[in-house]
């Protein structure tokens, strides 16, 4: 009876293990992003499309491969810690980092990778998405650069609303120098507080509607 119930056990468990495979299977063939699972050795079980066209490697050279095989060991490290701190964490659901690496064409490209476990007891492999964010991180670097360069003054601010959902105050969440040159306001002491707490008599002027106005309706105002 103790062998016949181990049996039915081992059968029960193949059978689960192979449905949840199925139901990844699933998840990351239909996924856009790049994704793979990994078992909890590191060896490679499933890619989708994807991850091909990212790797440059056929799906059959890549499944029942080591990662470390198509991976730098900064990114194995970082990848290794990325499954150690949920390990140790069992709150998060998932651990993030960037890396650097080579396309099949030899252009270096930034991607961003998102971690997670594929069971949290007793690990028995992990789940990444692969994102290739250059053209992301390019357009911000070009957008901080007109921001900081600007002859205009920009000031970034988020509008507060009371429960009515009307416009109350704003935050100032990003000036530029210019921005301080033409108002007078010092960055340090507006960014991240609000208009009242920071300008004197801001409540007797029209800004709190009008930026309210344009946050809230998307619309585009100019004013003197």
């Amino acid at each position: 009876f103790t062998i016949l119930a181990n049996r039915i056990r081992n059968a029960v468990e193949k059978r689960v293990n192979k449905r949840k495979r199925d139901q990844y299977q699933t998840v990351v063939e239909t996924a856009g992003d790049a994704m793979y699972v990994l078992d909890e050795d590191g060896y490679i079980e499933i890619v989708n499309e994807a991850f091909e066209r990212m790797a440059g490697y056929d799906r059959d050279e890549l499944i029942g491969s080591h990662a470390s095989e198509f991976l730098s060991s900064d990114q194995i490290e970082q990848g290794t810690e990325a499954i150690q701190s949920l390990l140790r964490d069992d709150e998060r659901d998932a651990e993030q980092f960037t890396f650097r690496a080579n396309r099949p064409d030899g252009e270096s490209r930034l991607y961003e990778t998102t971690v997670s476990l594929v069971e949290r007891d007793g690990l028995a492999g992990s789940v990444g998405t692969v994102r290739d964010i250059t053209e992301e991180r390019r357009t911000e670097k070009l957008l901080s650069g007109l921001f900081e360069e600007s002859l205009h003054g920009i000031g970034v601010k988020e509008v507060v609303t009371d429960e009515s959902g009307n416009p109350v105050d704003y935050i100032y969440k990003r000036v530029n120098d210019r921005f301080e040159e033409l108002t007078g306001l010092d960055a340090d002491e507006v960014a991240g507080e609000r208009a009242t707490d920071v300008i004197d008599g801001i409540e007797d002027t029209p800004f709190i509607d009008i930026f309210g106005e344009v946050a809230l309706e998307g619309t585009t105002v100019q004013f003197e």
